[in-house]
């Protein structure tokens, strides 16, 4: 990334459910930039080492630099795979279940 201008990136994570006959994948996304240099100090939250160079959209610190309160808060306008499942489990899958038992 040395003399790389442009360091906007993201995070997409992905959440594969499969129930015995089909796969349903969801997803999420947080976009932001790399920082020029490591930042933040060694937590073990970090879920991998890109938590010390990923700052993301509309905040100034990298995800290491973050308390936990900043994290979770953080105005990045973030989708997780993992909340997207939860929906969608909910609304469909866990509705269709109680009707095949119905039947």
């Amino acid at each position: 990334m040395k003399d790389v201008t442009d360091r906007s990136c993201y995070f997409l994570d992905c959440l594969t459910f499969f129930d015995g006959n089909e796969y349903y994948q969801f997803f999420g996304i947080s976009k932001g930039s790399l920082s020029n240099e490591l930042r933040g100090h060694e937590n073990k939250r970090a879920k991998s080492n890109l938590w010390y160079v990923f700052v993301p959209d509309n905040c100034i610190k990298t995800l290491a630099e973050m308390t936990d309160e900043e994290r979770n808060n953080r105005p990045d306008n973030r989708t997780s795979a993992t909340d997207e499942f939860i929906k969608w489990y909910k609304l469909n899958y866990k509705n269709a279940k109680k009707l095949t038992k119905n039947k």
